[in-house]
């Protein structure tokens, strides 16, 4: 037990280190996000800008051979160059206005997602496989073990476990065998371990005792998690000191 508890803080570590990596890889990836767009709306910016230019000095170019059409007596090219100079003056004057004020307005969603899930989120389908040198079995199958990971430690769709200090745990009281076993799930490391007790028929009644009427659904209330956080404390009361087998896996995801 102290040698898996050893293991487990190191675990523990490991996740936080990754957790802080994947945190700073994310803030860089979104920092970089942001620079390129305000990269972009400055060019956008400039280039409207210069578009705004060469109009304003085609209308004045225009509007200067207008005159000199005048002069030669061309009136009726004149007027027209006048106009059509005028009127790039005008779009150039109103393109000016309207160009774009360069500041950067990203929406969210075109952000890079952040990779850091809550303690709890759903992780779906997993696949659970023992770790030998962090087990005690006696008489348990060392089989891989599936698990459904859902929403607020909602497990394989109907059985609620209560969240503690970001690890998960559900303590089963089963009224046909003479075990009491003591799950426990943490998603930041993705350890599973099932600690079992085997106990006398006096040792079941007492923890059956403590255990009460456990509704076997998920998405409780407050009022109901703290119930049953509550009875679970009672029973882990009524266990022995030691357990007779601890098996410890090693999730990922199915897919």
């Amino acid at each position: 037990m102290r040698q898996d508890s050893d293991a487990d803080a190191r675990a523990t570590a490991d996740a936080a280190s990754a957790k802080r990596d994947a945190a700073t890889q994310d803030a860089m990836a979104r920092e970089v996000a942001l620079e390129k767009a305000r990269t972009e709306a400055s060019r956008s910016r400039e280039n409207v800008m210069a578009i705004a230019g060469l109009l304003l000095v085609a209308g004045a170019l225009v509007i200067g051979s207008a005159g000199l059409l005048e002069s030669r007596g061309q009136r009726r090219q004149a007027v027209w160059a006048l106009g059509v100079g005028g009127l790039s003056v005008l779009v150039a004057i109103v393109v000016f206005v309207l160009r774009p004020s360069g500041e950067v307005d990203v929406p969210l969603s075109a952000l890079p997602k952040t990779r850091i899930s809550t303690p709890d989120a759903a992780l779906g389908k997993l696949m659970c496989t023992l770790i030998p040198e962090r087990s005690r079995i006696t008489i348990s199958s060392s089989d891989d073990v599936p698990i459904d990971w859902g929403a607020k430690g909602c497990v394989n769709g109907k059985t609620q476990y209560v969240e503690a200090n970001g690890r998960w745990d559900r303590v089963l009281v089963p009224d046909a065998e003479q075990t009491v076993s003591v799950l426990s799930f943490d998603p930041a490391t993705r350890v599973y371990s099932n600690t079992r007790y085997l106990l006398s028929a006096a040792g079941m009644t007492a923890a059956r005792t403590a255990r009460g009427v456990v509704p076997n659904v998920c998405n409780m209330d407050d009022a109901a998690l703290a119930r049953l956080a509550g009875q679970q404390a009672a029973v882990r009361a009524v266990l022995p000191p030691l357990p007779n087998e601890k098996l410890v896996y090693s999730c990922k995801s199915a897919r």
